[in-house]
């Protein structure tokens, strides 16, 4: 089961996982990089990354939007900020929807 930790500060053992059980992103464009190379069980996935970032956790999202193949089973929203979590939570449920749509009979 390959796990996939996209934030910027926080560490797999912050979620109860031995460090060898999550592979960790610490940007926007790593994460996404990373989505592309490999399939995904999970994705914990932070909103804010750092101070200077202009990208986001939402902009993981858009761009699993527009690569349905890459879209994992289960995707965590981990943002601290009540109004990015709701914003990506919702998106997260289309993209689970989305998700079934493509997924082989």
């Amino acid at each position: 089961m390959k796990i996939l930790l996209i934030d910027d500060v926080k560490r797999p053992e912050d979620f109860g996982f031995d460090k060898r059980a999550m592979t960790i992103a610490r940007t926007v464009d790593e994460g996404i990089s990373m989505l592309r190379k490999f399939i995904w069980y999970a994705v914990y996935l932070d909103h804010d990354f750092g101070v200077g970032s202009t990208k986001t956790g939402y902009d993981v999202l858009d761009w699993l939007s527009n690569n349905a193949a890459c879209i994992p089973e289960k995707i965590y929203c981990i943002s601290n900020h009540s109004d990015h979590a709701k914003k990506m939570n919702q998106m997260c449920t289309a993209l689970m929807a989305m998700r079934k749509r493509y997924e082989p009979s």
